[in-house]
């Protein structure tokens, strides 16, 4: 591949022109072992149709590895104790209020107890203390 322009390359006997970003190492994971590269071909063999093609295509790429990046921050969210009982008790708040009025009690509100988390305020919505 023949290098034309910055990120513009160009192959093949029609001299197409392609754009081809280096995968970054943080997100490299989230490719095939084997790839580097993104290479996208402009589908154009006229060099200043290529330019602003490119532009687009490589703002394109740009966005891709953004979302990868937020996936990956999502994916390895840590579910340490700590994550786990704020999670217990958000439930607790948002999806059995209604429960635990009509019952006295909720069963998330005694797997927050019996995982020694700390003890809940009279309404189970907020830790007491």
């Amino acid at each position: 591949m023949k290098a034309i322009s910055e990120g513009i390359y160009q192959r093949g006997k029609h001299y197409t022109k392609y754009v081809r970003r280096r995968i970054p190492a943080d997100i490299r994971a989230t490719h095939p072992a084997s790839q580097e590269h993104i290479v996208r071909s402009l589908g154009t063999a006229d060099l200043r149709d290529s330019k602003e093609l490119a532009r687009a295509e490589l703002a394109r790429i740009d966005t891709e590895f953004r979302q990868k990046r937020q996936q990956l921050d999502l994916s390895q969210v840590s579910l340490n104790p700590s994550t786990v009982h704020r999670a217990i008790h958000w439930l607790n708040c948002k999806l059995s209020l209604e429960y635990q009025v009509e019952n006295g009690t909720s069963p998330i509100k005694k797997i927050w107890r019996r995982s020694g988390a700390g003890q809940l305020s009279d309404d189970g919505c907020r830790p007491a203390g």
